[in-house]
């Protein structure tokens, strides 16, 4: 018959085993959070009430943070100090913010109820360029190539069969310098019998017409010059080999289409193939800027610490085992010509987006959940 004291022995064995296998797996964690150092970007000064959607700049010390408060638009101004919201006609929620210079940026508009307008900064003061009474479509993407050539794209608002509102069905605006060109609905599908595509989440542009639209469903269409705006080509991820998550319009004039599989655009044969420029990457890449094949930066996500496994199922369905790291973690991977590297951010960074880089510093402006923080380049791996 076991003693006190042999229960107090194997109870005793098994507390040190436990604490064992606890500090091992913490020394496991710690090692890859050391393999992954992380970066904490620094906050940029706004009100607490204010949700940024989006942020792009003309220069270091002039960049422009668009968003809301309380379904108004908000449009603030950072001097490579402070950010000071900068007075502007009235609108819903901003949407998107892109430009060519400072003297030529320009910002969508919409939310419930709101009319969906599109604001110009003419490099002294906001001022509506164009305006649609009914809240019927969005325009959440921007694309430019200079003062006289800017695109937006975005999706018609419809009612669903139970009576929710849905967008689908993409639609462009075009400013051509002297006036805005609207295009129809575009009704793309991958086949005659397929769903249409949905509101588009990405757009590149070229000043000779062409373009590249990335939908929701993570396809892409391609807009060949001179053809009429309701032509589109279907560019499948099977035949490029990918599965696109987002559009990358490269600064040395190529464009790149991402996820786990890195491809660049062909001429020759109209698709996306996988590309010289990099391998692939580390894991899924969301949103990023580029400016050649050496110098790349992406939002994504990684895991580290130890392989953690779970059972689900049941008697009817069977079980699944599934493991996985023990932590995930938001953060930037970098593609510098030769090798992919990744800094980790902090958790409340998760599902941030890579949305611009300081052309002088090198910084990058990270937008996440309402948030934005700013990255400096000797932070990064």
């Amino acid at each position: 018959m076991p003693t006190t004291l042999d229960h107090e022995t194997r109870v005793s064995s098994l507390r040190n085993v436990r604490a064992a296998l606890c500090a091992a797996a913490i020394a496991s964690v710690l090692s890859a959070c050391a393999a992954h150092p992380e970066v904490v970007p620094a906050s940029v000064a706004l009100a607490a009430d204010v949700s940024v959607a989006s942020v792009w700049g003309a220069a270091d010390n002039d960049v422009w943070i668009v968003g809301a408060r309380n379904n108004e638009c908000v449009i603030a101004r950072w001097n490579g100090v402070t950010a000071t919201e900068v007075a502007h006609p009235p609108c819903g929620w901003a949407l998107a913010v892109h430009g060519t210079s400072a003297s030529n940026v320009w910002v969508t508009t919409g939310g419930i109820d709101a009319p969906l307008r599109v604001l110009r900064w003419d490099g002294s003061a906001w001022s509506e360029a164009w305006s649609e009474p009914a809240p019927a479509r969005t325009l959440r993407v921007i694309a430019a190539t200079g003062p006289d050539d800017v695109w937006f794209a975005g999706g018609v608002s419809r009612t669903s069969s139970i009576g929710r509102p849905t967008t689908d069905r993409p639609w462009l605006l075009h400013w051509n310098g002297r006036a805005f060109e609207e295009s129809p609905e575009l009704d793309l599908r991958s086949t005659p019998t397929s769903s249409p595509s949905t509101s588009p989440s990405g757009l590149v542009a070229r000043a000779n017409g062409e373009l590249w639209l990335n939908g929701t469903n993570r396809e892409v269409w391609h807009h060949a010059p001179g053809a009429p705006l309701t032509e589109w080509q279907f560019i499948s991820p099977r035949t490029s080999g990918l599965s696109t998550d987002t559009l990358v319009d490269v600064a040395d004039g190529s464009v790149w289409a991402t996820s786990v599989t890195f491809t660049e655009w062909d001429s020759a044969t109209r698709t996306f193939a996988p590309s010289s420029a990099a391998p692939q990457a580390p894991a899924a890449l969301g949103r990023g800027v580029a400016l050649d094949r050496s110098n790349a930066w992406f939002s994504t996500s990684i895991g580290v610490g130890p392989e953690q496994c779970s059972t689900s199922g049941s008697a009817f369905s069977g079980i699944g085992r599934s493991c996985g790291p023990s932590m995930i973690l938001p953060a930037i991977a970098r593609w510098n010509g030769a090798a992919w590297s990744t800094t980790t951010m902090p958790a409340d960074f998760a599902s941030g987006r890579v949305v611009w880089r300081e052309p002088t510093s090198g910084a990058l402006w990270i937008v996440a959940r309402g948030r934005v923080g700013r990255v400096q380049r000797s932070q990064l791996r």
